[in-house]
């Protein structure tokens, strides 16, 4: 646990988010943080620190289930990617059949996420 403010504000997204699962492990409660962990803030602290650095606390269900249905309508597109994706992809696919299923979970998953405004895509030119 990092024990003080300059250090924890100074410190990598890395090292910040491994305070907080020290703190999860522990089962400590948050009112009892600093005095647990010998800090000079407080829980609330360590989570406006990851709020500020773009990280949220979230519910989420271990396991995300998306449908695909059989069908002899299949459809073919010839997409664009990076080398970096196609790569991965196609060692992701290696000894699974029924290829279009993936491909299809794998993109109407992402459309529904965009459309909820789930995750944000930017553009890093390098």
């Amino acid at each position: 646990m990092i024990k003080a403010l300059d250090d924890l504000r100074a410190a990598k997204d890395k090292e910040v988010l491994a305070c907080m699962e020290e703190f999860k492990a522990s089962k400590v409660k948050t009112t009892e943080f600093q005095k647990k962990f010998e800090t000079d803030y407080s829980y609330s602290t360590l989570t406006q620190e990851l709020t500020y650095r773009g990280y949220s606390l979230k519910w989420v269900k271990d396991t995300k289930e998306i449908k695909v249905k059989m069908s002899a309508e299949n459809a073919r597109l010839n997409l664009n990617m990076t080398k970096e994706c196609k790569e991965r992809y196609e060692k992701f696919l290696e000894g699974k059949s029924y290829n279009f299923v993936h491909t299809t979970a794998a993109l109407m998953n992402y459309l529904d996420e965009v459309e909820k405004k789930e995750i944000k895509v930017s553009v890093e030119v390098v």
